[in-house]
């Protein structure tokens, strides 16, 4: 089952980038299909996924090495997406962490944000 929870995705907008929406919700859709796409790869039984920007969970049946390759793998697709759109090697290091900043490359920082984001509350919950 699949629920979509806005305030959670308004969080997610306002904690990574309040300047840039469209970029955040893009970069949530590719959070949550690399995480969709790692449970068909590895054949994780999913009960539940919700969508909810940076704080996303999935339901899982047996927590194993799966289950972690499932938690990590949406940072992982926001990362890999970073760094092919560009990276920030571009931007001022207090322009990436302050969300309403002006970006040369907003959507590389915006999935590099929420992937820092997403694997702290990906790890804080799997523990």
């Amino acid at each position: 089952m699949l629920t979509i929870d806005f305030i959670g995705l308004f969080v997610t907008i306002l904690a990574i980038g309040i300047r840039y929406p469209h970029y955040v919700v893009i970069a949530v859709f590719v959070h949550e299909i690399g995480r969709l796409l790692m449970s068909f790869m590895v054949n994780g039984q999913l009960n539940i996924i919700s969508a909810t920007g940076a704080f996303g969970t999935s339901g899982i049946n047996e927590y194993d090495w799966a289950s972690v390759l499932i938690l990590l793998s949406g940072p992982l697709a926001n990362y890999i997406f970073c760094a092919v759109t560009g990276g920030v090697y571009q931007e001022k290091v207090a322009n990436i962490a302050i969300p309403s900043a002006k970006l040369m490359n907003p959507f590389a920082v915006i999935n590099l944000r929420l992937a820092v984001v997403s694997i702290i509350v990906s790890l804080w919950s799997f523990l």
